[in-house]
Parts: C-alpha cells; structure tokens; sequence
C-alpha cells in the first residue's frame, strides 16, 4: 500500500470506529475561530454532540465555543495526526500545538515506525522525545504518540473483538455544599440551578479528580462552578479498551468530561483573577470568568493569555439570564 493510500485508509478506519463509539467522527476537519484567526486542517477528529438544551445553555453563557453543528454545540474529544512520509522535528512540533491549540481532551500523533533504511526518517521514539520536550515547556496535555502499526493493530482488535456492556453506571450527584448567603455564593447557585436545567451536572466548589494521581507538591485548585457531562457507558467503555490497546494511560478522566467552568471574580481584576483564567484555560480547558466591571479591553486581555478559551461575563449580564430561572 502507498504512503498516501496508507494516510487515507488510516483515515477511514479510525473515522468509523469513532462512529461506532457514538462521537460524530469526521475527517479533514477545518478547525475555525482559532486565536488570533490561525484555522489548520486536522486528519480525524471525534465530537460528543451536546443536546439541544445544552448547546442553549453554553450559547448563553459563553461566546467562544467553536465548534457546532447547526444548533447543536460539539465537545472537541478526540483528534488525530497522521505523519505517514518522512517529517521533519518542526512538522511534529507544529501538529502538537495546532492540536493543543484546538484544545481537544485527547490528541493522538501517528507516526512510523523507526525504518531500519532510513534511520533518520520521523519514527515513534523521535516524536515522543519532541512531545516530552513541548510537554516540559508547556504542563500537563494527554497528547500521546502512537505508531501506524500500533493504530492499526488497535483498530484491528476493536472491530474483532466486540465489546459488550454488562453493567450501568451510578450517576454522579449534584450536591451543593453550605455557602454563605452573600452576592459571590448568590451567584455560583444561580449557575449551577442553571446548568442543571439545561442537562448538565452542575458541581460547586469542583476539583477534578484526575489532579489526585499527581505526585506529592501539587496543589489542587478548585472552580467555584462546573457544568459536567457524563458519555454514554458504552461510549465510555469502548474508548476505554481502545486506550487499552494502544497502551495509553491518560491524566484526564475519560468521564465524566468538564464542558464548561466558572469562576466569580467580584473584587478588582488582579494576580489572583489572573490565577483563575489560567486555571480555567489549563484545567478545565474551557471557561468563564465572571466580574463586576467588564470592559472590552480586559475582556480582549483575558482571551488572549487564555488562547481564546476563557470569556468574560458581568454580574448584570448574569442578572439579566437568570430572570426568568425558577
């Protein structure tokens, strides 16, 4: 088989099993709205379609979710490169970060093998130093390195071997601790009655579970608000083996997925608020920091350290949506 026979059937391949999984795969994918407006291509990507009434709520609350179809928002899960010809280490570098950039939960870069030929050539080790290297300078990203023969022998034993639900899943409770009543906590509650109503799990004063398989000296933040969404146990479980065959053992939890955080931020923008953009940009990916003077200037200032992933929202903005919330 060709190099480029090799690339499109890879393609396919991993386009219908993410089909299979219940994500919304396609390939060729023109990431858009990127900052500052840079949009490559992506080889395959897998969405989890949010519903109706979700994709209202976060076209409510945030204005830079970039990735829909018609009315419905699409949570980024899953993306792919496929380096089937000779790179070069600024190639992989560059797929690396369109991927980051993209801020898919997982991002997977193909590559050969190491060719006995050609041992200059891109191969498998090469390209996990490079990601070592990007991972060092730039923290915690479940962006793994596989090789083609891998891929296809993971693909291989998904469409052999069925995998087949035996069990359901407890659902993950929404519980609202004590707070004080005082406008900051007024607000946080509102947030999350309001996630609730639209579909989501809302969870209050929320750190991520993921953050506790860190070695000692790390400490974990904590988002007043977080809107989970829980996939699907066969779509759990079947992503599940899929790592499993490739040998991948992520830092983020496969599920539940945090779709959008909040923090509320009531006092003057300052170290601290810009410690909870970063938290919202790194952490949870995408989020939404909630002041009471919001001026374009610092609205503009907050995309832009957050790679166009945390918007700005004022108390009276918030006022106004949740009117109408009984």
């Amino acid at each position: 088989m060709g190099l480029k026979s090799l690339h499109a059937n890879l393609q396919n391949e991993l386009v219908k099993i993410g089909n299979k999984f219940g994500f919304l795969a396609t390939k060729e994918y023109h990431l858009k709205n990127l900052y500052p407006r840079y949009s490559p291509i992506v080889d395959v990507v897998w969405f989890y379609q949010l519903s109706e009434e979700q994709s209202l709520a976060i076209s409510k609350v945030y204005d830079l979710w970039r990735y829909w179809k018609g009315s419905r928002a699409l949570y980024p899960y899953v993306a792919f490169e496929i380096t089937s010809l000779d790179a070069t280490s600024k190639t992989i570098m560059s797929e690396i970060w369109n991927l980051k950039l993209a801020g898919f939960r997982y991002s997977f870069n193909v590559v050969p093998s190491k060719n006995p030929k050609h041992p200059d050539y891109m191969h498998k080790e090469r390209a996990e130093r490079i990601a070592r290297t990007l991972k060092h300078f730039s923290g915690v990203s479940d962006a793994f390195v596989v090789s083609i023969e891998e891929l296809k022998e993971a693909i291989y034993n998904m469409k052999s071997s069925p995998i087949k639900v035996l069990s359901t899943r407890k659902p993950t409770l929404f519980k609202i601790p004590h707070l004080r009543d005082n406008l900051h906590n007024n607000i946080i509650h509102k947030l999350a009655e309001f996630g609730k109503k639209h579909g989501f799990i809302p969870m209050v004063e929320y750190t991520p579970s993921w953050l506790k398989k860190f070695e000692k000296r790390a400490t974990f933040i904590r988002h007043d608000v977080v809107w989970l969404l829980e996939l699907p146990v066969d779509t759990e479980i079947q992503f599940k083996e899929f790592l499993r065959f490739l040998g991948i053992n992520p830092v983020r939890d496969v599920n539940p997925i945090e779709v959008l955080a909040f923090e509320v931020e009531l006092g003057a923008f300052n170290k601290h608020s810009i410690g909870s953009v970063l938290n919202l940009a790194r952490i949870s990916r995408r989020g939404v920091l909630v002041i009471e003077n919001k001026k374009p200037n610092l609205t503009e200032t907050v995309r832009l350290i957050s790679s166009n992933r945390v918007d700005v929202k004022s108390v009276t903005e918030f006022k106004e949506l949740f009117k109408n919330l009984k």
